[in-house]
């Protein structure tokens, strides 16, 4: 029998029915799996606890130099490994994660957001892209809340919020967006703390507690922490951005919906929709934070700009939930080519 021209990486529940049809799709693939679906965790993907693959030794022969290994994630510290010895065997790499628009992936040859190809790409480069002027106009999915749900609501949940306010969508502990790219700030609470102490008078701060949030203990040692800052649970995103008038966030994908609604934006860590042709990225030096928080309201934006990149980057590279586009994407990624980065400057 032949070796397959793909394989397929399926860690527990997260990619699992999706890499069957793939294999299906593509007829010449074979699908390898990490723990059990029954009985497999979010603590064990993000702790990563030893799996299958891991046990049976080198999972790769030689005789698959050339072809591709489509991996989620990929970035996790426990698949590194992997990833590694898929590279170390001559394999070229698709690595998948949840899309930064509704009912889209993220499917890129180097990483996931901003150790992607589209992180890259300068600013300038989409002068010449066309805008779609209803990329202003989508309606991002709320995530509902997930262990927190049915507890008390924090206190920016039922209380009415300042006219004005910076708004910092709080992230997980463990994200690899945090652990990767963030030099400035080795953790969300760092940045939290340094977002609190840099905020010019009269702009409060607002916080969103991010739906994965374990338990309520990690926010109300917050509100201790931070008195004046106002925390939310519930309060949906979409509304605190349509009041907010800055955002502030480490690599949140809050801050590409910001993009969206043009509210202005500081990110504080590498992102994949950060340019300062329309962001001020406060990546280098911790005192150009107050200096960005005062001047939000006069950082100059390329909305032409911006709107070019936004459409590419929703219809280009992202990936719809089309499995004829993803099948078509891993041949690309097979044989070389990357027709996403087709029409940039």
């Amino acid at each position: 029998m032949s070796d397959p021209q793909a394989t397929i990486f399926s860690i527990g529940h997260f990619f699992s029915d999706q890499s069957h049809v793939l294999c299906r799709e593509l007829r010449d693939a074979r699908r390898m799996t990490w723990g059990k679906t029954q009985r497999f965790t979010f603590s064990d993907y993000t702790r990563g606890h030893r799996g299958e693959w891991q046990e049976g030794g080198d999972p790769f022969s030689e005789h698959l130099r050339g072809q591709i290994l489509v991996v989620w994630n990929g970035s996790m510290p426990h698949l590194l490994p992997l990833v590694e010895q898929a590279r170390a065997k001559g394999m070229k790499l698709c690595f998948l994660e949840n899309g930064l628009y509704p009912g889209t992936q993220q499917w890129d040859p180097e990483g996931i957001n901003a150790g992607s190809t589209a992180a890259k790409i300068p600013g300038a480069a989409f002068r010449s892209r066309p805008v779609n002027e209803q990329i202003w106009r989508i309606d991002f999915d709320q995530r509902k809340v997930e262990y927190t749900q049915g507890q008390p609501g924090l206190p920016g949940d039922d209380s009415p919020l300042p006219l004005r306010y910076a708004f910092f969508p709080m992230q997980i502990q463990q994200d690899t967006q945090i652990q990767r790219y963030s030099p400035l700030y080795r953790s969300v609470e760092d940045a939290l703390a340094a977002v609190y102490a840099s905020l010019p008078d009269g702009l409060p701060l607002v916080v969103k507690e991010h739906p994965s949030e374990r338990t309520r203990d990690g926010s109300c040692a917050r509100m201790r922490r931070y008195p004046k800052a106002i925390f939310c649970r519930y309060r949906p995103v979409a509304e605190l951005l349509r009041q907010a008038s800055c955002v502030v966030t480490i690599n949140s994908s809050v801050g590409l919906q910001a993009l969206v609604r043009r509210v202005p934006l500081i990110t504080l860590g590498r992102t994949v929709y950060g340019r300062p042709e329309w962001c001020q990225c406060v990546a280098a030096a911790e005192e150009d934070l107050p200096v960005a928080l005062r001047r939000f309201t006069e950082y100059p934006v390329d909305t032409a700009l911006l709107g070019a990149f936004l459409t590419w980057l929703r219809d280009s590279w992202s990936m719809p939930w089309q499995y004829p586009k993803m099948v078509a994407r891993i041949r690309d990624i097979t044989e070389g080519r990357a027709p996403w980065l087709e029409g940039l400057a």
